[in-house]
């Protein structure tokens, strides 16, 4: 029984076949991966911008809620020192000791404005340090997602089944032979 050059063709055929069906597997895997990737990526980015508007949106709450604070300040303190004048006065109370009760009132309204400027201040410099933890997360997701790819490789394929052909061929050629001889 020879070895007949239609199973070497056949067995040529299956290799080249098989060859190619995991070069394209290889490269569908990749382009798979790189598309996950990418929406993935999409995904980060626009998780990262969401939680970036949120803290500029507690960031601007908290300069309306100082300045809304500072305008009540203003106002209770007006009526106040108002209220104190009128009492003041009604009371005989005038010279240095007026001064210094419309002093201290004004004293008061300063610390008050004061303590609620520093609040916001502290609370808007926490959020502006949330940002940038937001934004650095941001950055170091994103540089987890994308990793490096393994691509098909033609020449792999192609380099795979020129073995594959030597070794047939060889085993052919050597079955060819003692054959003959027998």
């Amino acid at each position: 029984m020879a070895c007949d050059p239609v199973v070497l063709g056949t067995m040529l055929v299956i290799s080249a076949a098989s060859h190619a069906s995991q070069y394209q597997q290889q490269k569908y895997t990749a382009e798979a991966t790189e598309k996950k990737q990418r929406e993935m990526a999409a995904f980060q980015a626009q998780e990262t911008q969401m939680a970036s508007v949120d803290a500029q949106n507690q960031k601007q709450d908290i300069q309306r809620r100082q300045h809304g604070e500072e305008q009540e300040l203003k106002r209770r303190g007006m009526l106040m020192r108002g209220q104190a004048v009128t009492s003041a006065g009604e009371a005989g109370l005038s010279g240095a000791s007026f001064d210094a009760l419309v002093n201290d009132y004004w004293s008061r309204e300063s610390q008050l404005a004061y303590a609620s400027q520093t609040e916001a201040q502290l609370a808007s410099a926490k959020i502006d340090t949330e940002m940038q933890r937001i934004e650095l997360s941001g950055g170091s997701r994103l540089a987890s997602i994308y990793q490096p790819i393994q691509q098909a490789q033609a020449g792999q394929a192609v380099l795979g089944f020129a073995g594959d052909a030597l070794d047939i061929g060889g085993d052919f050629k050597g079955k060819r032979g003692m054959f003959r001889d027998s």
